[in-house]
């Protein structure tokens, strides 16, 4: 924590704005393992536990709730598949890129981090939400550099996605077929080996898997974009979050197994491939 602290003090001004709200948090120290879908519930039921203690550190947070925020979750993820040697650094987000960061005389004097990039590349869609006028929460990947040059943000859960190769993509990435017409998931595969991209009724009739080098198709790191113009519907979608967390919250006290909770099998499928692909 005190690694990431330290660092994003140094930003400020340069990749943060000054006055803007910025919480580090950690995961319980108790021996168990949240997984990618309850990193999001659990520390945004902290945030909203602690919202009038940061609103006295960050005036701008005055007369705000969760829901009337645009938020950027950056989970710092674990061992990485994608990513190894970024743990070199102490953690793969504070991987050094062979860029320099400027200040505000244009001088550069500090090596990017991951995180930087990933930061900035985030504010493109909280900036996208600004337009639209809408609040919304905004959860990215500790070791996918996004180069987005125009978001497209729907109602409801938007993922992030990018081009890929099949073989790139296997074991190692989500895997989505999105329809040309509706823009809605068809598909959502977690993780999938080649043989079973190509086994898949959908799958198989798009894309020849005999050339994994070099056929691409649409890949998604666990990253996505949660809002809505009915702020109604937006209110319930984050209710439906940290009542998440409230169920497994209570079955951890009293004893109870629980279980991971997986942000593309648990959040993703559900909500955008539907049933089929559950």
């Amino acid at each position: 924590k005190a690694l990431y602290e330290q660092h994003l003090a140094a930003v400020r001004g340069s990749v943060i704005r000054h006055g803007q709200a910025v919480v580090v948090l950690e995961d319980p120290v108790e021996d168990v393992r949240l997984g990618s879908g309850r990193t999001v519930s659990y520390h945004l039921e902290r945030v909203q536990r602690n919202l009038d203690e940061l609103r006295k550190v960050y005036p701008a947070l005055k007369n705000k709730n969760l829901v009337d925020m645009r938020i950027i979750i950056l989970p710092a993820g674990g061992l990485s598949t994608r990513f190894p040697i970024g743990l070199a650094f102490g953690t793969k987000m504070l991987a050094k890129l062979p860029l320099l960061l400027k200040n505000k005389q244009g001088v550069g004097k500090q090596a990017y981090t991951i995180l930087d990039f990933v930061l900035r590349g985030g504010y493109r869609f909280t900036q996208a939400l600004a337009e639209r006028n809408q609040p919304g929460l905004v959860n990215l990947a500790g070791d996918s550099i996004l180069l987005t040059p125009k978001p497209e943000i729907g109602d409801g859960l938007t993922n992030i996605t990018a081009p890929g190769t099949i073989s790139g993509a296997k074991d190692r990435l989500g895997v989505e077929f999105i329809d040309p017409e509706t823009r809605q998931v068809r598909v959502f595969r977690e993780k999938p080996s080649i043989q079973d991209m190509g086994a898949h009724p959908v799958l198989k009739t798009l894309y020849n898997f005999k050339e994994p080098e070099t056929r691409q198709l649409t890949v998604n790191t666990a990253t996505w974009i949660l809002s809505d113009a009915d702020q109604t519907r937006y209110k319930s979608h984050l209710e439906a979050i940290l009542a998440i967390e409230e169920f497994i919250a209570q079955r951890q006290s009293k004893k109870e197994p629980i279980y991971d909770l997986d942000v593309s099998m648990d959040f993703f499928i559900p909500m955008t491939a539907g049933e089929d692909e559950y």
